[in-house]
């Protein structure tokens, strides 16, 4: 039977995590912007929400092929260190079927109180996780062959150490690996929560603590190539937006991508307009020197 308990804010909300955490009952914790959100992973939402597997796919082994040409990471993309790849590739956004949870109350607590759009009346949660709910867990994984294309781990509960990720070193992290499109719903198990409202943030930890101003050589690499990343996603979302806006509106100007040379530009042109004097070929040469 689920337990919820409401307190009045989240700093009592730590306090009685932290309790309860000293006498054993609870060993991991997830904060939760939203009280009513499930606990899910972030595969499983994007499952539901997109339905561009070659795309996902694509994303995966773009990552993949990085690492294995980049000496620091070709290590990840041995089969030992698959855990440490899919725990990178969480963090960084790209959807897994691994769930964070911390060790630490206080920390559940940040993630649940730092968000922004609540609404009035909203609630945040931390969601309590007791050595029950693993084992339950553990044996319905694997009972229930929808793994997919991820080998499935023997534990649910993994405790993954990337050397150098100081971001997860320092947010305590440790990961449920959940491959259920919904657990709680689906096998109508309830994980118990602390609930309390959205408001306020907690004392401590700071933003700075949970994500390091200070990074380490493999974070640096990794934020270059998730940066580049990023591009590729926007610039699809960029054309998919100009797609629809030429449907609605003919006339609109083709999208063209900073790929294309700077001379080809005129032929975006309306043909009754006249190009600027800084569009000339002889202008554009100067900025095409290397």
């Amino acid at each position: 039977m689920e337990q919820i308990i409401e307190l009045k804010n989240v700093q009592e909300a730590v306090n009685l995590a932290r309790t309860f955490k000293e006498q054993g009952k609870y060993v991991f914790f997830r904060g939760q912007f939203n009280s009513t959100w499930n606990v899910v992973s972030s595969l499983a939402r994007w499952q539901h929400l997109e339905k561009d597997e070659d795309n996902y796919n694509r994303r995966i082994m773009r990552f993949y092929e990085f690492c294995k040409k980049t000496a620091e990471l070709a290590y990840l993309c041995e089969k030992e260190h698959v855990d440490e790849l899919v725990a990178i590739m969480q963090h960084y956004g790209i959807p897994t079927h691994y769930i964070d949870f911390t060790r630490d109350p206080s920390i559940a607590a940040f993630f649940a109180s730092d968000g922004e759009n609540a609404v009035s009346g909203q609630y945040s949660s931390i969601v309590c996780l007791e050595q029950k709910d693993i084992d339950i867990i553990d044996q319905i994984s694997r009972e229930v062959n929808i793994v997919g294309n991820l080998q499935s781990p023997e534990n649910s509960l993994l405790e993954i150490e990337v050397t150098h990720l100081w971001r997860l070193q320092a947010q305590q992290g440790i990961f449920l690996f959940m491959p259920f499109s919904n657990f709680e719903e689906s096998y109508s198990y309830a994980l118990d929560r602390i609930v309390f409202p959205t408001a306020g943030i907690v004392q401590s930890p700071l933003r700075n603590e949970i994500y390091p101003s200070r990074k380490s050589p493999l974070e640096s690499l990794l934020d270059h190539y998730f940066d580049n990343e990023q591009k590729l996603i926007n610039n699809k979302r960029i054309k998919e937006w100009f797609s629809e806006l030429q449907k609605k509106h003919p006339a609109t100007t083709s999208y063209m991508e900073a790929k294309d040379n700077l001379s080809s530009m005129k032929d975006y042109l309306k043909k009754e307009a006249k190009p600027c004097q800084s569009w000339m070929d002889a202008n554009i040469k100067i900025w095409q020197q290397s």
